[in-house]
């Protein structure tokens, strides 16, 4: 009997290669900087406290931002196959 199996794929896809904007929409601050650590400088023009002064924190951090599509696919066909036939079928000793 012929197996008919559904295919699921799972694929990413950037932000960045879908959105296009002329200026920016949204904004939310990096939960370091909520936590006050990070550069004086940096903490300050968003009047957050500084707890720990560290001037190389949060420097070269980027957001990948991207997007889960799950794809159904047609339903795979097969060839009806009779016993034995199959790639993976074994010959048992005796039979030919």
């Amino acid at each position: 009997m012929a197996f008919l199996k559904q295919e699921f794929y799972l694929i990413m896809v950037s932000v960045w290669n879908i959105l296009r904007g002329r200026r920016q929409v949204a904004s939310r601050k990096p939960k370091q900087t909520e936590s006050g650590i990070g550069s004086h400088e940096h903490l300050k023009k968003f009047n957050i406290s500084v707890k720990v002064g560290l001037e190389d924190v949060g420097h070269g951090i980027k957001d990948n931002p991207s997007i889960a599509v799950l794809v159904e696919t047609m339903p795979a066909k097969r060839q009806p196959e009779s016993p034995g036939t199959n790639p993976m079928a074994t010959v048992k000793e005796g039979e030919s």
